[in-house]
């Protein structure tokens, strides 16, 4: 075909021969001929063109090979001929690679975030940032990028920091751009993580040298090092860091309110604080005797000694003939009390000497037949005090009073109103007392009502607490069969609570609406005295199975809907109850699905008309929004994503933007996804030829 028009004449042809099809134009305007040919046999194209334009001539070839392009240009100006060429095979375009250089891709909210940019083999390249297919704005509050751009560090990340980011490098000195790189997801978690404190055993009462394991867990991200506070106050360990903390045979200062907290990454990022757990360890009365009699012609030597917990006794009798020895010694703390008596015919010799810190004492009672005499020496640091008594015919022997200890027998000494309260008095090594009880100064009237005392006064007993029985009490013993009476007791504290406590439940995580397959831990609490063990209700039934303040879900299903109570209990063989907690409502959803609607009427468009595509689920305010196309994920400078990504759209729908579309949401402070969408499919036609 040949078309002319004034001065401008175009020529035609198209050649199809089996596999080999052959176009070609040639225009000539005025002074400029434009030759162009195009070439396609089986898998090769091979497009040329040629310009003359006066005194200059351009001549230009573009093969394409299956994965080879080659590309050639000619110019011939004059008598000066400048010859290019390019060469692209598949593997030899530019390399781009996005990568993350902190150890997590899960971060929480102030902790920092370094990713990199780089191009393989490239050093003049500077490098912009994209999140979500949007440009990185380098005003962003706590982001920060490297001078050319190869490292983008988040200081203090937030939810908003959270998405899929991508970089594109351009050459410094050559207007060259890569594509953009692979993807980096970041995901920034809407809370601080909460650990978990369990023992093993998990018992409430433990003892004194019954070793006891304490374990803290994250149960979210990873990367942990564990750190242990006792009573507030950080507690040192051997294995700094471990989720694990070992009390091997433990004594009674190790007992305490434990805690934990977990950090990780340089710049040392905090959990909160775990549950409270508190270790109560009692002491088990241990007593070892050992006892030995000699006996060798007419001597005969007896000794024993006897270890009862931080006291130790030990005591010889001696007896040579008509001679008597008998000796003892009691050790007890920082006290020591060594015991002489020796017995010749008719004369008795008793000897003491009692050891306190830093103060001595030394008694020493000789009786020969009707005279007695009684001395002793006190020294106290550098005083000494030296009496003697000496008694004759009308002897006297005098004894030393002792003092009586009053003791708490039940476990606690602050109770609540209707819990049995037992407290003891008692003489060290005598069953020859009565004892009457003191509160607050002032004598127990034994018809007070719940108030009882033993026969002998020894024990005394209180079957439901009320608040006027608390005070400070105190006992006094008065032998049974002598007018001697001891001096006043220590001091025992009773405190009685005004109200029965009611726990307290919290929920983590505490959203109102939690969806299955999430791990979640509800905590029953009470913030006053100790030994508590709980018993959980679940719609109004017990779970037999959980004893403990903290029950964990580790995947919810809709069996686990409803509502939560608790209470408290302790005390044997009384046993004391606390009131119910509020109810506590556990609602589990089903995790939704996201929906795609399609903003403009149509589902195929052509080049030029825009599009907008609309993600939604249940909740729509908890969500953001991912998009992609055939399956992959949608990285598109011409895509327009609204600020949670619900919307999709661009102004003009070329052939690339065609496909199927899929969405699904991410939940903005849990590790939650709805269900994908179902695909709708966006058809692009190509453009009109005339």
């Amino acid at each position: 075909m040949v078309i002319v028009i004034e001065n401008v004449a175009i020529s035609m042809m198209v050649i199809v021969i089996e596999n080999m099809a052959i176009s070609m134009m040639g225009i000539v305007i005025e002074n400029m001929a434009i030759s162009m040919m195009v070439i396609v046999i089986e898998n090769v194209a091979i497009s040329m063109m040629g310009i003359v334009i006066e005194n200059v001539a351009i001549s230009m070839m573009v093969i394409v090979i299956e994965n080879m392009a080659i590309s050639m240009m000619v110019i011939v100006i004059e008598n000066v001929a400048i010859s290019m060429m390019g060469i692209v095979i598949e593997n030899m375009a530019i390399s781009m690679m996005a990568a993350l250089q902190t150890p997590w891709s899960d971060v929480f909210p102030s902790e920092t975030v370094t990713l990199s940019c780089s191009v393989a083999g490239g050093s003049d390249w500077t490098y912009t940032w994209n999140r979500d297919g949007h440009q990185v704005a380098l005003q962003e509050p706590d982001v920060s990028v490297g001078s050319d751009g190869a490292s983008l560090n988040i200081s203090s990340a937030r939810q908003e920091h959270a998405g899929q980011y991508t970089c594109i490098g351009q050459q410094y000195s050559r207007p060259v751009q890569t594509k953009p790189s692979n993807t980096v997801q970041l995901k920034v978690y809407g809370n601080k993580p909460w650990p978990i404190l369990e023992k093993d055993p998990g018992f409430d009462q433990l003892y004194v040298g019954e070793s006891v394991s304490l374990t803290c867990q994250v149960k979210v991200s990873s990367g942990w090092e564990y750190h242990w506070k006792k009573d507030g106050h950080l507690y040192p360990t051997a294995n700094s860091g471990k989720n694990t903390l070992n009390i091997s045979s433990p004594s009674l200062s190790d007992g305490g309110k434990y805690t934990c907290m977990a950090t990780r990454g340089s710049t040392q990022f905090s959990t909160e604080d775990s549950n409270t757990l508190s270790l109560n360890f009692t002491v088990i009365e241990h007593m070892a005797i050992s006892m030995m009699v000699i006996v060798i012609e007419n001597m005969a030597i007896s000794m024993m000694v006897i270890v009862i917990e931080n006291m130790t006794i030990s005591m010889m009798v001696i007896v040579i003939e008509n001679m008597a020895i008998s000796m003892m010694v009691i050790v007890i703390e920082n006290t020591a009390i060594s015991m002489m008596v020796i017995v010749i015919e008719n004369t008795a010799i008793s000897m003491m000497v009692i050891v306190i810190e830093h103060m001595a004492i030394s008694m020493m009672v000789i009786v020969i037949e009707n005279m007695a005499i009684s001395m002793m020496v006190i020294v106290i640091e550098n005083m000494a005090i030296s009496m003697m008594v000496i008694v004759i015919e009308n002897m006297a022997i005098s004894m030393m009073i002792p003092v009586p200890r009053a003791a708490l027998q039940t476990p606690w000494s602050d109770v609540f109103p209707s819990e049995t309260v037992t407290l003891s008095c008692s003489v060290a090594g005598g069953s020859d007392w009565t004892y009457t009880w003191n509160r607050d100064g002032h004598q127990v009237a034994l018809q007070e009502p719940d108030v009882s005392v033993g026969s002998d006064g020894a024990s005394l007993n209180i079957s439901s607490a009320r608040q006027e029985h608390a005070g400070q009490y105190t006992c006094i013993g008065q032998h049974k069969s002598r007018p001697a009476k001891t001096k006043t007791s220590n001091t025992v504290q009773l405190k009685v609570y005004a109200n029965t406590p009611l726990p307290v439940i919290t929920q983590f995580p505490s959203a109102k609406k939690i969806y299955t397959a999430e791990v979640v831990s509800v905590n029953c609490s009470l913030d006053v005295s100790t030994g508590w063990e709980y018993q959980w209700y679940h719609n109004g039934t017990p779970v037999h199975t959980e004893k403990h303040s903290l029950i964990t879900i580790p995947s919810t299903s809709f069996h686990n809907s409803g509502t939560y109570t608790c209470k408290a209990k302790r005390g044997t063989p009384t046993l004391f109850t606390t009131g119910y907690s509020q109810d506590h409502i556990l609602s589990i959803s089903d995790i939704p699905k996201a929906t795609i609607k399609g903003n403009t009427p149509w589902s195929d468009m052509f080049p030029t008309e825009s599009v907008e595509l609309t993600c939604r689920a249940e909740g729509s305010s908890e969500w953001r929004y991912m998009w992609y196309r055939d399956s992959k994920p949608v990285v598109d400078e011409r895509v327009v994503l609204s600020p949670d990504g619900s919307t999709l759209s661009f102004r003009a729908a070329p052939l690339v933007h065609a496909g199927q579309y899929m969405c699904r949401g991410q939940h903005k402070e849990r590790d939650v996804s709805t269900h994908n969408s179902t695909e709708h499919p966006l058809k692009v036609y190509g453009e009109f030829k005339c």
